[in-house]
């Protein structure tokens, strides 16, 4: 099991107000909810896929690195915790996860198969990361600059991991040859292979 080091956290088109309920916007920040956000209507449908152009997001696309995520936590919520510890939590969710599934995935033992899994996490007021779903086909359109970054660097670590290995180039050619691609190299390996034997 490999989870992906560049994390990126979708933010609300609106301020949180826990006291409304009623305004999608504040609760739900998956993009389908977030770029239908129009000021002064609550629901309406876009023609295209992005942010409505009126809109005033705080941040590009409705996302924030994890690096902008640390940066608030250190100034909003600083010795609450930090991203090595959200991101240590995560990773023990997903193995904890996949553990309790193991037998359902791949049931026919067909060797040479992958799948790329989204997890959708929640950080509460005090920092603790709550699992919401895992989707087996996560959106991974780009609507801002940094997740053109995180996904194109994901999907190129991902051709190398599970693809480049089976399919080696072509006589004359060697894998230096194909042009480098920031973040490729950022999978890390959670789950050994040896520990499903114990």
């Amino acid at each position: 099991i490999y989870v992906y080091r560049k994390s990126y956290v979708r933010t609300s088109s609106a301020q949180y107000n826990p006291d409304d309920l009623s305004d999608l916007f504040v609760h739900l920040t998956n993009y389908a909810v977030q770029k239908k956000k129009k000021k002064g209507k609550r629901e309406r449908e876009l023609d295209e896929d992005e942010m409505d152009e009126d809109d005033e997001s705080l941040e590009e696309g409705n996302n924030l690195s994890m690096e902008e995520l640390a940066a608030f936590i250190e100034e909003e919520h600083s010795g609450k915790g930090n991203i090595e510890k959200i991101m240590k939590r995560i990773r023990e969710i997903v193995v904890t996860v996949f553990q309790a599934v193991r037998k359902k995935l791949n049931p026919l033992r067909e060797k040479n198969t992958f799948e790329v899994f989204g997890w959708d996490f929640l950080l509460d007021e005090d920092l603790n990361v709550w699992l919401l779903e895992v989707n087996t086909n996560p959106y991974i359109g780009c609507s801002s600059a940094l997740l053109k970054t995180i996904f194109t660097g994901m999907l190129e670590g991902v051709a190398r991991k599970c693809i480049d290995p089976h399919f080696p180039p072509p006589p004359g050619h060697d894998l230096s040859d194909i042009e480098e691609v920031e973040g490729a190299d950022l999978w890390d390996k959670v789950w050994p292979v040896d520990s499903r034997k114990k």
